[in-house]
């Protein structure tokens, strides 16, 4: 009878270990899901890098420059692409929002579909650059709309696809 007992606690404790580490196992992946991360942060110019953009020229036919004493958030979007024309008109809303944060978009398209762009969205063009297919590579974008959001020096902070308003707060909160 003793033995009976015995063996019967002896296996209850094996239950509750058991269930203890599943417990454990599930909450450490309930808190690797909870850790918010873009799409494709994985890809683009290596985070703590230099973003190589300062001898691109706005519409207005100005350089960009890392003169100024904010972060930027450097959108890239194509004229093409059906989510980027979901993001643009987030881009005044952001720019009240984001006080601290200089946005620029930097758009694979024409001169005249960028203009376009700008007046259908009420984007300033000193707030556009244009870039080609060529430049992509350089520029780490294998996908639209691929944002960064870099220090005042250039560096790039993080990094990722953003399909959504919120996207850009995740892509903030690195």
């Amino acid at each position: 009878m003793n033995t009976t007992i015995y063996l019967t606690l002896f296996i209850l404790w094996i239950l509750v270990l058991c269930n203890s580490y599943m417990l454990i196992k599930l909450f450490k992946a309930v808190a690797k899901l909870n850790k918010k991360e873009l799409p494709k942060s994985f890809a683009g110019i290596a985070k703590g890098s230099l973003l190589p953009i300062k001898n691109y020229k706005n519409l207005d036919m100005k350089a960009f420059d890392y003169t100024s004493k904010k972060n930027y958030i450097v959108l890239f979007g194509s004229y093409g692409c059906k989510v980027c024309h979901q993001i643009y008109p987030l881009f005044n809303t952001l720019k009240q929002e984001k006080t601290g944060v200089i946005i620029q978009i930097f758009m694979l398209a024409t001169e005249d579909q960028a203009k376009e762009i700008s007046a259908q969205y009420d984007i300033p063009t000193d707030h556009i650059t244009i870039i080609s297919q060529n430049d992509l590579p350089s520029l780490g974008i294998t996908g639209f709309p691929f944002a960064y959001y870099l220090s005042s020096n250039g560096n790039v902070i993080n990094k990722g696809l953003v399909n959504f308003k919120n996207d850009f707060d995740i892509l903030m909160s690195a």
